[in-house]
């Protein structure tokens, strides 16, 4: 952990920027079978696209 004073940036004031949240976002969507090919698609590039360090494999979460 950090021992230095955390930096606060300045932001946009509430009126300047919309902080809602998009409602055409999948989430709202998620039928089980969209999230099971969102699974399979993860599961594929963590098996075969990511690299991951050959004794660190055992550590990677596949979903089932």
């Amino acid at each position: 952990f950090s021992t230095k004073e955390p930096v606060v940036f300045p932001t946009w004031a509430p009126e300047q920027y919309d902080r809602t949240s998009d409602t055409n976002i999948t989430a709202t969507r998620l039928t089980p079978a969209i999230a099971q090919k969102i699974k399979l698609e993860l599961n594929q590039f963590k098996g075969q696209e990511m690299e991951v360090h050959q004794d660190s494999r055992v550590y990677t979460h596949f979903f089932i």
